[in-house]
């Protein structure tokens, strides 16, 4: 029989209430309101292709994510995570032979969930993805003569993250009643999460071809009667450049539950951020002087996410006696003019006594009026709970 308290939706809130990922770490097995069941342990491997912010080209990713929760107490649960995703090679960028490099990005998550009483409880999540480092292939404008021109160079880029949030529950299960024909539960939570990104130029597609920042300042730019305007924004590029951006989110959302086996959610949640332009972080833009004007050049490839202004999701899940299935579907407002994101998703779970096989799987689309940037994941996982 399905647990009372809803036991697949309000995980999902809370670890996307502190760090908004392309591909979500689910950090515990089941709600952290069912503080008095077993404990479990869950492994997860699966892959796909992402296209971050418009600045990057597709790239297919692989990851393994395993997670676990445990109930010290009777009214404390403790559950972790942790994820290792590999980015491969992505494709050329249009207008250059550059790609994109590789990557490895670790996300680890642990939270606490103390019940505040038999109908509410608060949790705590603090998420972090240490630095990962990745040579983007991108454009960058510099000033040529009486107008601008485009070129293309790849650029050492390492990302972190770190956040933290808070979740309160209230519900209105009650275990030891008859079974009702309808239940809910109510979660107001907020978050705080801190992105980080350190940029250098390190390789440049010049005049004569693709060639190291280095090499290219020796050849051409050495001599002051063949320094250009060129020569100063690489020069300036390749300097190590940090930007940071401070995301707060608030969250709201309502499940009810139908006859213990069906729940229906509907989540919303607005983002404020501590710049005002939070598009431009990772973007720089430099006063160069070319042909007797002032001009400016622009260069950098901006943070690994497309900051989200709002959300709002609904989720519909059902159980039967040995299996479970999910499907949402997400609606994102973009800071970022013009851009607007659609997620489609869902999960089947498998109970066989004390296991659990599931297979998981989404498509996102973010539409803009020049083009439309796809994304795919799919997952096969395997819980034990003890």
């Amino acid at each position: 029989m399905i647990a009372r308290r809803p036991t697949l939706l309000s995980l999902r809130r809370r670890a996307s209430s502190v760090l908004a990922i392309g591909a979500a770490l689910a950090v515990v097995c089941a709600s952290p309101s069912r503080a008095r069941a077993d404990g479990a342990l869950t492994i997860e491997v699966g892959g796909g292709e992402s296209k971050p912010p418009p600045t990057i080209q597709p790239s297919a990713f692989e990851y393994q994510r395993v997670s676990g929760r445990i109930a010290p107490v009777r009214a404390f649960t403790l559950g972790a995570g942790l994820r290792l995703q590999h980015d491969f090679m992505a494709a050329p960028t249009p207008g250059t032979k550059l790609r994109s490099g590789s990557d490895w990005v670790w996300l680890g998550a642990i939270d606490g969930t103390l019940e505040l009483s038999d109908h509410a409880s608060l949790t705590l999540s603090i998420l972090a993805s240490p630095s990962a480092t990745r040579t983007i292939a991108s454009s960058f404008v510099y000033p040529r003569g009486a107008s601008d021109a485009v070129g293309y160079a790849r650029t050492r880029a390492s990302s972190s993250s770190l956040g933290a949030g808070l979740t309160f529950t209230y519900d209105t299960f009650d275990d030891d009643a008859p079974e009702r024909a309808l239940d809910g539960s109510f979660d107001l939570s907020a978050a705080y999460t801190t992105y980080a990104t350190d940029q250098a130029m390190v390789e440049i597609d010049g005049p004569n071809g693709a060639t190291s920042v280095d090499a290219f300042m020796q050849n051409e730019c050495a001599a002051a009667t063949t320094r250009t305007a060129l020569c100063d924004v690489v020069a300036r590029a390749a300097r190590a450049a940090t930007s940071r951006l401070g995301q707060a989110r608030l969250g709201a959302a309502a499940t009810a539950t139908l006859f213990e086996r069906t729940d229906v959610t509907l989540d919303g949640a607005y983002y404020v951020y501590d710049q005002g332009d939070p598009d431009s972080v990772g973007f720089f833009q430099d006063s160069i002087t070319s042909g007797g004007r002032q001009a400016t050049a622009s260069y950098g490839v901006g943070l690994p996410l497309l900051p989200p202004r709002w959300s709002l999701r609904g989720d519909v899940s059902h159980k039967w006696s040995t299996f479970l299935a999910r499907g949402f579907y997400q609606f994102t407002d973009y800071t970022l003019a013009g851009y607007v994101g659609h997620s489609l998703g869902g999960k089947a779970q498998l109970y066989f006594g004390k296991w659990r096989a599931h297979a998981t799987g989404s498509y996102r689309w973010d539409v803009s009026t020049a083009d439309t940037a796809k994304s795919w994941i799919l997952g096969l996982g395997l819980t034990r709970t003890f």
